[in-house]
């Protein structure tokens, strides 16, 4: 089964992660001659099934197809049953190399299109930090956490449910579905900011701050659905260069509320350009939404849901000890820390799109499932270590301007350390869900989570010690999640 998701919008391989046994000689013990001369002539009228075939599982399913069983499988070439013949032709018949018609590459963009979407991710992350400049501990601290956290979970099911409809030719019920989901946040969440208010007793500033957040990442996400970028980035440019403005030391002259209500005005135009594109849509003829989604859908979106709650609440590792009210860390740190990697996300997706790109290319020239294993680990290197280094060499600026203006010290270096390094973790996990393993990166970010919260606890009263533990968790976050993409990434099915 496969879909698109809104981060790539690049099909995700959903199926089975095989180990495939390295090709070698037949056993001449296995079958007599007969059975032997048998194998031969099958292995020639199957050529074409084995030759394209992911590995011996489709192999099987072609040969069940055929009629063949085990039965037959046993009397006739000797094998054990149906998937132990399919084992024995994937090893004389090699993959066939690439066809004479190479379709179009879906992973193949401009570059400048990746560092757009980047920015388009990034203005979120800029609002927030613009918040995280005023707002330092407490329970506004704690709302702006959970704004963040809802927004990523409903962007990333949203984001998935979207492109499924689309994939499927439901373009109606696409619409539909996106405009429903606009308008129920824009209707309840007034109401639930005003609740959460009440029972937190936290001002007005905080809960518009997250409600803002909630409704641009859900109106980016359709727009990004629905292919928008170009005029969703027009409209998010002023707002975009304000904030950035105010995070300079030259926002001491731009006024109080100039940067809010620039961030309003942004919020509100993406969310009436994302509502009309998908007015647009729910227009075209096609099926209705309740026929085009039901439960087994929303049980596919529901990993998503999971996944993006998850990675929110890794991301904002930092803002939880600030709410904790850890010693020695403040707001702003938390917001210079995090730029970096707000503003490599562009380049993040590009490097994305370069190895599906790149495996995609070295699966249609091989016809050696081990030599694409091995192609495929050498692509993931080269993917992080390339981020890696965009990374550094962001955060090596970033702390440069701040030393240059004597706003530099020791907690705003291990900070931004952090945040790189767990810039670069996820990067490995966007890989893994991108592939397909949704669940097996979902369940490396809840452990990683467990481990971080369980640290805090434990070294909240020692700063130095607390952050140790951050950077010590999210390395061997970074670890697990490059030897699992090393390991499950090498089989074909992964990248069908």
């Amino acid at each position: 089964m496969s879909a698109d998701t809104g981060i790539d919008d690049g099909a995700v391989a959903g199926g089975l992660a095989s180990r495939v046994p390295p090709p070698g000689p037949l056993s001449a013990s296995a079958a007599d001659a007969d059975q032997h001369g048998a194998l031969l002539r099958l292995a020639a009228e199957q050529h074409e099934l084995c030759a394209g075939a992911v590995d011996e599982y489709e192999v099987a399913a072609g040969l069940e197809a055929a009629g063949l069983t085990d039965r037959i499988a046993r009397a006739r070439y000797g094998a054990e049953d149906v998937f132990d013949l399919a084992a024995r032709l994937c090893r004389r018949v090699p993959r066939g190399a690439a066809q004479a018609v190479v379709p179009a590459d879906p992973w193949r963009r401009p570059v400048w299109r990746h560092l757009l979407r980047g920015a388009l991710y990034a203005l979120p992350g800029l609002l927030y930090l613009l918040a995280l400049r005023t707002i330092d501990a407490g329970a506004a601290a704690a709302v702006l956490l959970a704004g963040t956290t809802v927004s990523c979970a409903l962007g990333q099911a949203t984001s998935f449910l979207g492109h499924l409809l689309q994939g499927r030719g439901d373009q109606r019920a696409c619409g539909r579905f996106l405009a429903a989901v606009l308008l129920a946040v824009a209707l309840a969440g007034p109401g639930l900011s005003a609740a959460a208010g009440a029972w937190l007793h936290v001002g007005g500033r905080a809960l518009l701050i997250a409600q803002a957040q909630t409704g641009y990442v859900l109106a980016a996400t359709v727009l990004l659905v629905v292919g928008g970028e170009v005029v969703l980035a027009v409209v998010l440019a002023p707002g975009a260069a304000l904030a950035a403005v105010v995070l300079t030391p030259l926002g001491q002259w731009a006024p109080a509320t100039a940067a809010s209500t620039a961030g309003a005005l942004t919020v509100l135009a993406a969310v009436v350009l994302a509502l009309h594109r998908a007015g647009r849509q729910a227009a075209i003829p096609g099926r209705s939404l309740r026929s085009a989604l039901g439960t087994a859908e929303l049980r596919g979106a529901a990993p998503y849901l999971v996944y993006g709650a998850v990675t929110a609440a890794l991301l904002a590792f930092a803002v939880i000890d600030v709410v904790a009210g850890v010693a020695g860390v403040s707001g702003s740190q938390v917001g210079v820390g995090m730029l970096p990697l707000v503003l490599s996300l562009g380049i993040a997706d590009w490097q994305l799109h370069a190895f599906r790109s790149r495996t995609r290319q070295a699966l249609a020239a091989t016809s050696s499932l081990a030599r694409f294993a091995h192609a495929v680990r050498a692509e993931l290197v080269r993917a992080h270590a390339a981020y890696a280094a965009a990374l550094l060499l962001l955060s090596a600026a970033v702390l440069g301007v701040l030393r240059a203006a004597g706003r530099v010290d020791p907690a705003t270096v291990v900070t931004t350390t952090t945040y790189a390094l767990l810039g670069l973790a996820l990067f490995a996990s966007t890989i893994l869900v991108s592939c397909g393993s949704i669940h097996a990166a979902t369940a490396c970010g809840i452990v990683a989570l467990v481990a971080d919260t369980a640290a805090r606890r434990h070294f909240a009263a020692a700063p130095a010690s607390l952050a140790a533990s951050h950077l010590a968790v999210f390395g061997s976050l970074l670890a697990a999640l490059l030897t699992l993409a090393g390991r499950r990434l090498g089989a074909v099915a992964r990248h069908r």
